[in-house]
Parts: structure tokens; C-alpha cells; sequence
């Protein structure tokens, strides 16, 4: 958690976070640009990014190292893996017979 690979993601999520909020809002007043209410929109996005910064403190240490996701791209060690490619069955050709 205390690293910038950890803090550059968290910044990444949050400020998407942000402008999804305030896209949100926005589109569901269906105002004008200007008659828009901005003070709502920036006060919602503003705490949904705080939420998403939270949220990223809080599954550090449950998903990948450095990482402020709660899912692994990679499986755990020691864990089993699961596999959508069969088995290969086929038996070995014996070679050339001299």
C-alpha cells in the first residue's frame, strides 16, 4: 500500500470515479451547460471519489501487491488452477522403425 504503483492506481480509479459521478448527475437533470447544477455535481463526485479512495485503501491488502484492486490476475500460491485447454491424449507416434 505504501507504494506509488499503489497510489498512481488509486489516483487512476478516483479521478474516473469523479468524472463518472459527475457525468451522472448531470445527465439526470437533463439541463442546460448552463443552468446545470454544478455545486451538487462536484459535491457528489467529490465524495464518490473519496469513497473509491477509501474502498482502494481498504482491499490493499486483499488483492495483488501494489495494487488497490480486490481481484488477482494471477492465482495465489499454492492455488489450484483451472485450465479450458484438455488434456493431450494422444499417443506418440513410435518414431521411424529402422
Amino acid at each position: 500500500m505504501w507504494t506509488k504503483l499503489f497510489w498512481l492506481g488509486t489516483l487512476e480509479r478516483a479521478i474516473k470515479t469523479f468524472a463518472q459521478a459527475a457525468v451522472a448527475v448531470l445527465a439526470a437533470n437533463s439541463v442546460g451547460l448552463l443552468d446545470a447544477p454544478w455545486g451538487a455535481a462536484a459535491s457528489a463526485a467529490g465524495m464518490a471519489a473519496v469513497l473509491s479512495v477509501l474502498t482502494s485503501i481498504g482491499s490493499a491488502t486483499v488483492g495483488e501487491h501494489n495494487s488497490p484492486s480486490l481481484v488477482r490476475t494471477a492465482p495465489a500460491a499454492g492455488a489450484a488452477v483451472l485450465s479450458t485447454t484438455p488434456p493431450d491424449t494422444r499417443t506418440p507416434s513410435p518414431g521411424p522403425m529402422t
